[in-house]
């Protein structure tokens, strides 16, 4: 999934994250109480959490397994974590080790987001290379 969706998912997550961080559990009100995500009163955020809750302001529902997996998976790659349960698993897993730090996980969001506008942005000028060309029209031509 590299849509601009995906992108402006990834980035909303990372306003959320910097506004306030969490480990352990998806999200906290200002006097450090649990509470879901999705909670008007939540202030900080675990790295899925606001992923979550991100994806609900776009999409005005809550987001299947597939799709978390799917918008995370340029995350998961940048904290360099593999689970086998999928990227969703390595995410939070990353985001709970002992010794995460918060810029650890924004720094993260921020490289997946930079790496997948720029990979929009290629996508968009893609020319092909001569020698490509020059081959294809000789087998046409032949």
């Amino acid at each position: 999934m590299n849509t601009p969706t995906q992108t402006q998912i990834l980035e909303r997550a990372v306003v959320h994250l910097q506004n306030g961080w969490v480990q352990g559990v998806s999200a906290r009100d200002s006097a450090g109480n649990l509470v879901s995500e999705l909670s008007p009163e939540a202030v900080v955020y675990c790295a899925m959490g606001a992923v979550t809750r991100a994806f609900v302001a776009v999409f005005r529902r809550g987001p299947a397994c597939e799709e978390l997996n799917a918008i995370v998976e340029p995350v998961a790659r940048e904290l360099y974590a593999y689970h086998p349960r999928g990227a969703v698993a390595a995410v939070v897993s990353c985001n709970d080790r002992t010794g995460t730090k918060q810029s650890d996980v924004v720094g993260a969001f921020q490289a997946a987001i930079r790496k997948l506008k720029e990979r929009e942005a290629g996508a968009e000028r893609f020319v092909w290379p001569v020698d490509t060309y020059s081959l294809l029209r000789k087998e046409l031509v032949a």
